[in-house]
This record gives structure tokens, sequence and C-alpha cells, in this order.
């Protein structure tokens, strides 16, 4: 089974995949630019210009392996924690929101009806402004969600179980949880 965005484990599976990408890709650069040596005994070859616009995708792929490698997966004990009692919620893991100010990540967020909570364990997340950013996007897109995001695990969990009991799935939830994968790492 493929590890899709939001699901638990993504940010090591990742991790592999971006390594893996990048290293091949510029070992391609550094086999196009020596063939083209090799074979003319100069670097002043077409091979040398191919090897040289090879850069950018590898360059590319370069970026997004630095913007996962500093990141955490979620800890299994929270999240078996968390997925027992997430029945009814739609639910995502280990994202990292990112805001022109600051790269944020967000554990696990829930969404049921028309409300949406998020856990972060992280202390270098600014709760505040992962709300912000995450209401500017459901305001972008015209979803008319409550937004709270936790610190405190049992908060969280207290609030999701809050939420299961007496909370009612929407169609819109899924197609909100969907925007939310579609804009983090």
């Amino acid at each position: 089974m493929k590890i899709q965005k939001g699901d638990y484990g993504y940010i090591k599976h990742q991790k592999k995949i971006e390594i893996l990408k990048t290293s091949i890709m510029f070992a391609l650069v550094i086999i196009i630019f020596t063939a083209g040596y090799v074979t003319t005994k100069s670097r002043l070859n077409l091979f040398t210009l191919v090897a040289v616009l090879g850069c950018l995708p590898a360059s590319k792929e370069l970026v997004s392996l630095i913007m996962i490698l500093p990141r955490k997966g979620l800890e299994p004990g929270v999240y078996e924690k968390i997925s027992p009692v997430a029945e009814k919620s739609s639910v995502a893991y280990e994202m990292v929101m990112t805001s022109y100010e600051k790269t944020m990540p967000l554990d696990c967020l829930a969404v049921l009806g028309n409300t949406m909570i998020g856990y972060s364990g992280s202390e270098k997340a600014d709760v505040s402004l992962l709300e912000k950013h995450i209401r500017d996007i459901c305001n972008g897109n015209k979803y008319k969600v409550t937004i709270k995001i936790f610190r405190d695990l049992d908060a969280f969990l207290e609030r999701l179980s809050q939420l299961e009991e007496k909370g009612e799935p929407s169609e819109l939830q899924d197609t909100v949880l969907n925007t939310m994968k579609a804009v983090s790492l």
C-alpha cells in the first residue's frame, strides 16, 4: 500500500523517496557530464550543456529534500491514542503547513462537520499563526469552518471525543481536509 500525504508514516516515507530521487537526479547529471568529458576530452561540449540543464530539476528535488529532512514524524504512542478516538472524523497526520512567515508542523488534523481541530506537539509551532493560516486558506476557498489548534494532546483528545459524540459528518469535511493536504508539504 502506498503511503499518501496525510497518512501516518508519511514523513519517514517521504524522506526516503526524496533522498532517492535527489541522488538519482544528481547521479545522472554527473554521468552525463563525465560521458561528455571522456568522449571529447573537453568540458566544452553539448553533454555539458545537458548536464547543466539537468541541474535545474535536480536542484528542485534538493529543495524538497531540504524542506522535509528536519521534520519529525508523529510518535507511535500519539498515533495509537488518536486513531481509536477518530471514527466519524476525516483525519490527516504528519502535515507540514507553510506560510509566508514560517513553516509549522501539524501532527494531526481532524475535520467533522464544520469543525476542524488540530494537534501540534512541537514547541516551535506558533499555534495562533497556524490557526490564522488555516483560517485564511479556508476563507479563501469559501469554507465555513471553526478552527482550533491544540498544543496539549490530552486537550485535543478530549475535544475530539466531544466532536465524535455530538458532531455529524458532512459532505464538505473530506473536501476541506483534501484542501489542507494539498497546501501542506
